[in-house]
């Protein structure tokens, strides 16, 4: 047995066929579908934090910065890039050539924490971010070389990542000196931040009073609630999802995504994150372009679920045990069921 490669860009296929622009067009399609963003409640209080944060900024005597929590999955990379792209729309990236200079301007750009993060090399990956080449001296050097360059590349916005990362073991000693230099930096630069991690990383910035009090704007992202009312948010995200798909994709899902049985089945091998549904129906379009399906039903997202590990699936057994696990060639008896453990679990955790 070969192995069969899904090439993008029509590779190949003879530059200038048929078959090469219509697998070109497919995969441009597919990326179409990949940035199509719904801004569905959580999402759009997350982006209303973060301007609210931006607004502040302007008038505040201090600089704020806007925490977003959430699990993997729940979209705050999808969060991420859009910032990044709303902002660049507006202040293009670009290079201005003065008398004497050459001016880099960066309106807003993205950073992470590492494992074993320390203040040396957040100010090293900030500096890199901006375009630095030369990163070496002491911690308090580049620290006072980002400042003077936050500024002379007019950066508007800077989006720290994985702050949950202070919370691993071993971390313990750099957690307050990162903590109080990401709000040295707030003071010094006048750039706000928006910081994004698991939801337990909340903590870490409570712990530390100086910095909670700057990170006055919050938001959480979570996974969608189980419903399957017209107006509920799952079914609204996903019948949006189901019409971008055949609009974009021009594949059509059959029966819809917000069937009954269907929209259980897409719950039960997602946990309602966004990312896993994302995943899921773009391999499912990718695998349809590929077989030239103009129709797609649960015998091809039975496939698609075989093949990929989903975060967030639920994975309870059903009590038949002759059954399939996987949730689309489950019944809607064993759909049912599994949702109604789920649901009871929840209620106890929350209990």
């Amino acid at each position: 047995m070969k192995l069969k490669l899904w090439l993008r860009d029509g590779a190949g296929a003879a530059a200038g066929s048929d078959e090469h622009e219509e697998m070109h067009r497919r995969v441009e399609k597919q990326r179409e579908y990949a940035r199509y963003t719904i801004p569905h409640k959580l999402f759009a209080d997350a982006l209303e934090k973060v301007e609210d944060c931006l607004a502040s900024t302007q008038v505040a005597v201090d600089t704020n910065a806007c925490l977003i929590t959430g699990l993997p999955g729940t979209g705050k990379s999808t969060l991420s890039n859009k910032l990044i792209k709303d902002i660049e729309e507006q202040i293009p990236p670009r290079t201005v050539l003065t008398e004497d200079s050459i001016k880099k301007i960066i309106p807003v750009f993205y950073t992470k924490l590492d494992s074993d993060v320390t203040t040396k090399r957040l100010a090293k990956s900030m500096l890199i971010a901006l375009g630095e080449e030369n990163v070496s001296g002491d911690g308090t050097d580049l620290t006072m070389r980002l400042v003077r360059l936050l500024k002379t590349c007019d950066t508007r916005l800077i989006i720290l990542d994985e702050f949950h990362h202070l919370l691993l073991r071993g971390a313990e000693k750099s957690r307050e000196a990162v903590c109080n230099w990401v709000k040295f930096l707030l003071d010094s630069s006048g750039v706000p931040m928006v910081i994004l991690g698991t939801p337990d990383c909340e903590t870490i910035i409570d712990d530390n009073r100086q910095l909670s009090r700057r990170v006055c704007f919050r938001s959480q992202l979570e996974p969608f609630e189980f419903s399957l009312a017209s107006k509920s948010e799952y079914i609204r995200v996903i019948r949006a999802l189901n019409s971008a798909f055949e609009t974009l994709g021009q594949v059509q899902i059959s029966p819809m995504l917000t069937d009954d049985r269907m929209a259980q089945a897409l719950y039960v091998a997602t946990g309602g994150l966004m990312d896993s549904i994302r995943k899921l129906l773009a391999y499912v379009l990718a695998a349809a372009h590929n077989a030239n399906s103009p129709v797609v039903g649960f015998p091809e997202f039975q496939t698609a679920y075989s093949r990929l590990t989903l975060e967030g699936a639920i994975l309870e057994q059903t009590s038949n045990k002759k059954s399939d696990p996987n949730p689309f060639a489950m019944t809607t008896a064993d759909l049912i069921g599994i949702l109604s453990k789920a649901s009871d679990r929840s209620r106890k955790k929350t209990r």
